[in-house]
């Protein structure tokens, strides 16, 4: 079976969340494109701009495409999509725990395997080691995101995810949609993943459950409004390629916000976060 050529970035079901009309009134997605500066409308929810070929299927050390990067993502989007609609719909329904277990890994993955940490991190390896095999880079690149995924993972599926619902002013969503706040206060450790434009999870390991596992809360969002207004600031500020809006509005609301100068003071924030590894898992043989 020949290599999935085109691998999502950020999962096509969950941008489908915001859909839009554009011209002619067509549905499809309104963005900000932060390296062209401009507002685009995708015509298609298959979300082309999300799209990265071969990101996720390298060719491994026998020279043929791989796919089991892109293969182990696809486990797990089916239920973020089914949990991102039962908790967003009008009348939540709870989805079962094996559902959700699989939705949080599946949004938390998403922090961390942007196309522009790939590269980020491509440069960075290849910096250290100038003479390194560029299959064996990619491999490598892969494999530490791999492990780094599940690590987060780990740290985050357990203690309390809030739901935060009925938020008014719709939030955005962009290319790394996973936000770990952890390095702002190691004390207070909290991811955000925006599930629609009009719900927010937060997810908080720091408060345990009883019996070790995660417990599901909703509250409404009038109740936090600080960290919804947190939410959409981290949407702009989190992006490193695009951010998808609810309409040509805001689309363009996003662009007046982030200027080249502010992209650039956002992006001087990043690092390379070491991560404590307890567990070497490995995809790729090397």
């Amino acid at each position: 079976m020949a290599a999935k050529k085109k691998n999502h970035t950020v999962t096509r079901g969950y941008l489908t969340g915001w859909k839009a009309a554009g011209p002619e009134g067509r549905n499809g997605l309104w963005y900000f494109d932060l390296e062209k500066g401009e507002v685009a409308f995708s015509s298609s929810l298959n979300a082309p701009f999300a799209i990265s070929k071969y990101l996720y299927s390298p060719k491994n050390i026998d020279g043929i495409r791989d796919d089991r990067f892109e293969n182990w993502i696809s486990e797990s989007e089916s239920d973020l999509c089914s949990f991102v609609r039962n908790y967003s719909s009008a009348k939540p329904v709870r989805s079962n725990p094996k559902v959700v277990l699989n939705a949080i890994n599946s949004a938390i993955c998403m922090g961390y395997r942007s196309e522009y940490t790939v590269k980020t991190l491509e440069a960075e390896l290849l910096k250290q080691n100038p003479d390194i095999d560029i299959g064996i880079l990619k491999l490598t690149v892969l494999n530490d995101l791999y492990e780094t995924a599940h690590e987060r993972m780990r740290f985050f599926r357990d203690g309390t995810i809030l739901v935060l619902r009925g938020i008014s002013s719709p939030l955005l969503t962009n290319d790394q949609p996973f936000w770990d706040m952890t390095p702002q206060d190691e004390a207070h450790p909290i991811g955000m993943f925006t599930l629609s434009p009009n719900c927010l999870m937060l997810l908080s390991p720091n408060h345990k459950q009883p019996d070790c596992g995660f417990k599901v809360v909703f509250r409404p969002a009038r109740e936090c409004s600080e960290l919804v207004d947190f939410a959409r600031l981290a949407a702009m500020r989190m992006a490193r390629k695009w951010v998808v809006c609810s309409s040509e509005r805001e689309a363009r609301d996003v662009a007046a916000y982030l200027t080249e100068e502010r992209i650039a003071e956002a992006a001087s924030t990043d690092r390379l976060r070491p991560m404590p590894y307890t567990e070497a898992r490995t995809l790729f043989p090397i």
